[in-house]
Order: structure tokens, then sequence, then C-alpha cells
């Protein structure tokens, strides 16, 4: 009972302030080993490494969530749900498919969410001085966990490195993803020199920073064809490579594979 309790007030800290934490990353020693996690149809399960660099013993609790709408469920599991993490160690969690219908045809995107907490244990008046646990503070961080089905024909980095850039009125510049896979940008910049770059924040949703597959979207930039663009994006370990690339009079977006 008492750890139910606990779980419970855990989350309900954590869906206030999931969203809010840097990627992999949270005050207090607790962090998880990858800023995203990429799990393929073949194999159906994942992996995550989740650290206690703090001096205390911590309790995590994980779950998977879809990206865009967090009201519905995710067919993910993960094991174990629940666990104490010793002082300066470290844990293995994994990730298992469930099952059910995703696209075919291009990656899918959901949210891992770890959240921990350090419990105590301290007299409580109001039951006679018995000791019982409470739950002070609650960490949490969220990386992406992008579901990969079998037989796409391009590779991620094609996906990355085939943006496409065209004039979409005098004030603003149409990127174009024509890729079954997620593209994060890192930057975007127009024109010679330092040019002009599009501002990307953590905490804001626009302007867009992660193009879903077979999309597009317009970016507040003063260009001409011609122009010179430059880019760089977030490939599968989380590390970043950088294009470049021209802007054209007019893209269209056209789906094939």
């Amino acid at each position: 009972m008492i750890v139910q309790m606990m779980t419970k007030s855990i989350w309900l800290v954590a869906s206030f302030i999931w969203a809010l934490v840097p990627p992999a990353f949270a005050e207090g020693g607790f962090a998880l080993g990858a800023t995203r996690i990429v799990m393929n149809e073949a194999n159906r399960y994942g992996s995550v490494k989740v650290m206690n660099h703090s001096s205390q013993p911590l309790l995590i609790q994980s779950k998977v969530l879809p990206f865009y709408d967090k009201t519905k469920t995710a067919p993910f599991a993960v094991t174990p749900p629940v666990f104490r993490l010793e002082p300066h160690s470290d844990s293995i969690q994994r990730i298992v498919f469930l099952g059910g219908q995703l696209p075919s045809d291009r990656e899918s995107v959901f949210t891992f969410v770890a959240v921990s907490a350090a419990p105590s244990s301290r007299p409580n008046s109001t039951t006679g001085g018995a000791v019982t646990a409470r739950v002070p503070v609650s960490i949490g961080t969220a990386i992406k966990l992008f579901w990969r089905p079998t037989g796409l024909k391009t590779s991620q980095r094609q996906g990355m490195s085939g943006l496409q850039f065209g004039v979409q009125g005098p004030e603003s510049l149409r990127v174009i993803n024509a890729s079954p896979y997620n593209v994060t940008l890192l930057s975007l910049n127009v024109g010679e020199g330092k040019g002009q770059s599009v501002k990307f924040t953590a905490s804001q949703d626009k302007p867009l920073r992660m193009l879903p597959p077979w999309s597009h979207y317009d970016y507040s930039l003063h260009v001409r064809p011609g122009m010179q663009v430059r880019w760089a994006a977030i490939d599968d370990l989380g590390g970043v490579e950088h294009f470049s690339g021209r802007v054209k009079q007019q893209v269209q977006l056209t789906q094939s594979q």
C-alpha cells in the first residue's frame, strides 16, 4: 500500500515537471544513459540505462507515453516498472512492444518518461509515532522513443540529409521532410556568412524542431531562390550531423520510398 501511494505521488508530480527537464538528465544525480531510444520492429524490444550518481537510494518509476496525445496509452511495457536504485549505481530498463497496429511505412514516435524520488522515513504524529514513508522530492526526465518498422527503403541519415527547401512567400522558408523518418533539427541557417537562424527553444513547441515523416513546415525567414541553407540534425546515437543545400523556387511534398 505504501509503495502504491508513493508511486502515485511520484506520477502526480511528474505530470507537471517531466516535459520541463532537459532530456537524459535530471538534477540530484539521476540521469538516463541515452538521449533517445530506437526500437526496430524486427527485435520488438529496447533498453536504456538508468543511473543514480547521488549518495542516497532512489525509487524509480518509468513508462512509455504517446508523444502527441499523452491522454492515450502506448503499446509498450517497461520492466521493471518500479524499482529501487542504490546510491552510485545503475540499472538497465527494458522496453517491450506489446503489439498493435502502428504505421508500417514510417517511424512512430513516443516518449519514455522516468521519474525518481528519494524515499525517507519520519515519525508521523497522526499515526501515534509510527514510521511511515513519504516522498519529499520527485524529479522526472523524458526522451524520445522511435518505433522503426521493417522495410523502410531509405536510411535515417538519408532522411536528415534529404530535407528540401523552397520559397513560401517573401518571409517564409518551407522545409519538406519527404522521408519516413522523424528529423530533429538542432540548427537551421539561411544565407551566406552568419545569415539568418531559426531560434529553437527546448521549452516551446514552435518553431517546429522535429519534422514528422512526409511533412512540411514553414519557418519565418526572409528567403529567395538560390540562397544557401545549412542545417544540423540529431542522429540515432544522439550525435549531430551537418548538411547544406540551396533554396529552390518551389518544393512539393511527394510520398515515395
